[in-house]
């Protein structure tokens, strides 16, 4: 029997588990900041940030205020959800793509990655060492 017995159905496009993004009062998105914040040296505000994955935003959009630029990509159209976000936090530095990128790619380059639960559902893991 397979897990995904136990999962709503609605949560799977073709055979892709899409879960469910986050919250901003969801407590992975504390933990998640928390671990950012133990990194030493992780933030900087004179570099730019991507986040792989982001779904609505949550995460990107509370830390933005530590980068000068954020991009926050996911492979699903989550852009209401993340302008909604960013108008709740204020993060008037961050954007939101669409991007499948195992099939596309992104010539800008970034100084910090931000890909929470996310590598496992690529085909490559090596796919986010484009950037």
């Amino acid at each position: 029997m397979s897990n995904t017995s136990r999962v709503d159905k609605e949560l799977f496009q073709e055979h892709h588990y899409l879960g469910k993004p986050a919250d901003e009062t969801d407590r992975i998105i504390s933990r998640r900041i928390r671990i950012l914040y133990e990194q030493k040296e992780f933030f900087n505000k004179q570099i730019d940030c991507i986040e792989i994955g982001c779904g609505s935003g949550a995460t990107i959009n509370q830390v933005s205020k530590e980068f000068r630029n954020c991009l926050g990509i996911d492979i699903y159209d989550y852009s209401k959800e993340f302008s909604d976000q960013k108008l709740r936090q204020g993060a008037n530095n961050t954007e939101f793509r669409q991007l499948n990128l195992e099939e596309e790619t992104l010539t800008q380059k970034f100084h910090r990655i931000i890909c929470f639960e996310v590598i496992e559902h690529f085909q490559d893991e090596n796919t986010v060492a484009k950037f």
